[in-house]
């Protein structure tokens, strides 16, 4: 499997944090780790990982992403975890095939697919600056197929630490309590899943 090393990484330089603290981890997953530093009441908590505890400045947090403002949520809160923890973020779009129905005259479905691509390009871009300046390495990357499977495939990384990615997507049917992305990773990601809200 290829590593994630070959992406364009944000060269954004971040000065090491090293406070004392009252917090003391009861867990020491990372995940349980970051969620608690976020809940700490301690604001210099937030800022410094556990002295006994690993840090994630070598791993990536992933970020499925869509156009919706689920994603965009899931993006704010992976950032917050990426800056607590040191880690990286990769924010990734997946754009599922187009499947035409029975239309006349025929679409051109790689015109239609390209489009679908560059509007992905756009929508990362203009994440990405949203989510510059707050000390986190930030890439992107575009992949073409079905958004659970590709999100999935790439969370086995060993550089992936956790998934994490907004509760609804953009289609109608994915308005349903729980979105078909969401639930289909729920089944099969082999990192920890964060599902924001």
């Amino acid at each position: 499997m290829p590593t994630l090393g070959s992406l364009e990484w944000g060269t954004e330089p971040r000065a090491p944090v090293r406070r004392e603290h009252r917090c003391r981890p009861i867990q020491r997953s990372v995940a349980a780790l970051v969620l608690q530093r976020l809940d700490c009441a301690d604001p210099r908590c937030r800022l410094m990982p556990d002295p006994g505890g690993q840090a994630l400045e070598n791993q990536t947090i992933l970020v499925g992403v869509d156009a919706s403002p689920s994603g965009e949520k899931a993006a704010n809160f992976a950032l917050q975890l990426a800056a607590t923890a040191r880690a990286r973020l990769l924010l990734v779009f997946v754009v599922p095939p187009y499947m035409p129905e029975a239309e006349f005259p025929p679409p051109n479905v790689l015109e239609i697919m390209e489009t679908e691509r560059e509007a992905a390009e756009l929508t990362l871009k203009e994440l990405g600056a949203k989510l510059e300046g707050k000390g986190v390495k930030i890439a992107t990357q575009v992949l073409l197929g079905n958004p659970a499977s590709e999100l999935s495939r790439i969370s086995g990384n060993p550089e992936v630490a956790m998934v994490t990615i907004g509760k609804t997507g953009k289609g109608a049917i994915a308005r349903l309590l729980l979105g078909s992305v969401a639930l289909s990773l729920a089944r099969s990601c082999p990192k920890p899943l964060v599902i924001v809200p």
